[in-house]
């Protein structure tokens, strides 16, 4: 991608490992740095990359359905186009809150959102 854009590790170092992240396909630098700082291997990342790009069924995040970035349950895959990003972004950060509370009013025993409280709605656009 263009220069600079390896300045989004810093995005994937300070972000939770259970923040949903969707990113650009530029900005693997973020995805990268937060694979890494979960505990997976170089090695591990660089085959999750290889399977994203070759669409194979093993791929981490679309199962071979898209060629995407990723490599956690955490991470959405996404298009170049501004239209592909954002909107589910904003949901995810809405649906984030609305869960929660609605588990809490409804007093369902144990049962959590796929999503932490404090979670933050990640998303990059090219």
């Amino acid at each position: 991608g263009p220069c600079g854009e390896e300045n989004m590790a810093c995005l994937g170092l300070v972000a939770d490992a259970t923040d949903p992240m969707a990113l650009h396909y530029r900005h693997l630098a973020a995805s990268i740095a937060r694979q890494l700082k979960i505990g997976k291997t170089m090695e591990e990342v660089l085959l999750d990359r290889a399977r994203g790009y070759t669409c194979s069924i093993f791929d981490p995040v679309t199962g071979g359905k898209h060629c995407a970035l990723g490599g956690t349950s955490y991470d959405f895959y996404v298009t170049s186009t501004l239209a592909s990003q954002a909107p589910p972004a904003v949901g995810r950060a809405l649906g984030i809150a609305l869960a929660n509370r609605l588990l809490d009013e409804n007093g369902t025993s144990g049962k959590r959102p796929n999503f932490p409280i404090d979670a933050v709605s990640i998303v990059s656009v090219g």
